[in-house]
This record gives C-alpha cells, structure tokens and sequence, in this order.
C-alpha cells in the first residue's frame, strides 16, 4: 500500500530526514516511535504532500506519488490527522466530520452552481456517512449539530478521526492521536485502531504512548536524528538496546 525509498529531508543545513525506507501492507499499523526531533511528523508530511524534500521516492497503492500535491493524494484516499488537532471551528460537529466526505460526491461544479437535485442528494448522503463514522469512532450519542467548542479535547480528537475515515482512506495517518488524551481516553484508541485495520485500511501511528503502540501496532519503526534506527515487532524494538539508549535512555548496564 505504502513504500518509501530513501526518503529524505533537510531544512538549510539541518538534516531532517535521512535515507528512510520502509514499506506498509493493507490491513497493518506500522507505528512510527522515536523521540522528540527525530524526523516523524516531517516525515508524514512527506507522505501526506503537506512537504515536498525533493529526496527520495514514495509509492502510494502501486503509483509513484512522489511531487503529487497534498490535494490529489487526498483524493486518491490518503487520509491523515495532525499532533494538534485541526478542526473547523465555526462549523457543528456533523459538518466537520461531512468535509471529509467530498471526495465521493458525484456533483460536479455545474450540478453545485445551478441547484441541480443531485447537489441535494449528496448533501443528504455526506450526512448520513458522516453520522455513520461518528456511530464508528464512538461518538454516535452525543447532539451532531452542536459546536465543536462544547466537545472535550478527546472528542474533539475522535471527530477529526472521523473525519479522516469519513474520506474513505486507504491509508491512514494518525499523528499522534493519544496526545493530550487521559489513560482511559488514550486506552479507547486501541480497538478503534484494530477496527480501522481490520476494515483493510493500512494505518501508520506516530505515537509517545508505548502502552497503545504495544496492544495497537504489527510492527514499530524506530526513528532517531532524522534516521531509521531499528524495526520489528513491539517485543523486537524494545528489547534492542540502541532503541532503549536513545528512546528510553537506558543503556546495557542501567537497572
């Protein structure tokens, strides 16, 4: 579904990322750790089209995507969230999560401009697909026409969730999605991960919360200074002593 090759970034004279390679299966989550600074989010944005390095290439469902914008690769079913969560705040919840629906409208600019009924057709469909992926990530209870601002940050982390799904994504990239969230709320991350990836779509997690990446990933890739510093399983990494050196910065001989 995903494959880098030799993936690379630098900002002036700092070298953000550096020769990453790795590829991604349909119905997997590869979970992205490292410390802070090591490159994860700079690399999402490269996946995503958010940031063009120029270095490197990327493959996205057997296409050469690598230049594409970050408006085509949305289109094409590259779904993503943000460490800080990015939502439309004048808009009710319902709406937030129906913008990420447009991909699959049928109405085209014609059909929009002159209020043709297949304009209103799509409306009613977006609603009940936004309403259904709301029911998906939990949050089907609460009032769909109120104000994201009555949310709380959890919530508000499962809307913009939501409105990843509601675009109807391959791929899926979740930055972050634990951030800010309490035990309870980041522990109710970990069967909707396994939902998304059972539903066939291939996730790749940057996370800081071990305790999900452990019970919600099939494989870690361990980032350190812009470089990949090891991959495996869960139990792999966290046994690797260059990863507990440089992540949890224990060496060898340390208790």
């Amino acid at each position: 579904m995903l494959r880098l090759e030799s993936v690379g970034r630098s900002f002036g004279s700092l070298r953000a990322l550096h020769d990453i390679s790795f590829e991604l299966n349909r119905g997997e989550v590869l979970a992205l750790i490292g410390p802070n600074g090591a490159g994860k989010t700079t690399l999402v944005n490269q996946i995503s089209g958010l940031d063009d390095g120029k270095k490197g290439r990327i493959w996205y469902n057997g296409r050469e995507i690598t230049g594409t914008p970050a408006y085509k690769r949305a289109r094409d079913g590259i779904g993503r969230t943000f460490q800080l969560v990015k939502l439309i705040e004048g808009l009710p919840i319902l709406d937030n999560v129906m913008s990420g629906c447009y991909r699959n409208a049928a109405s085209n600019l014609f059909a929009v401009t002159f209020g043709l009924s297949a304009v209103e057709k799509d409306e009613a469909g977006m609603r009940k697909e936004a309403q259904r992926t709301l029911d998906f990530v939990g949050l089907g209870h609460i009032d769909a026409t109120q104000s994201i601002a009555t949310l709380s940050y959890g919530q508000q982390r499962l809307v913009e969730i939501a409105r990843a799904l509601a675009l109807k994504p391959a791929l899926l990239l979740l930055d972050e999605p634990a951030a800010g969230l309490n035990t309870s709320e980041a522990q109710n991350l970990v069967p909707l991960i396994r939902q998304i990836r059972d539903s066939g779509i291939a996730v790749l997690l940057i996370e800081h919360n071990m305790r999900l990446v452990a019970e919600a990933s099939d494989r870690c890739f361990v980032m350190h200074l812009g470089e990949r510093l090891a991959e495996g399983t869960f139990s792999e990494i966290s046994a690797n002593p260059q990863v507990r050196k440089a992540y949890l910065g224990v060496g060898d001989g340390d208790a």
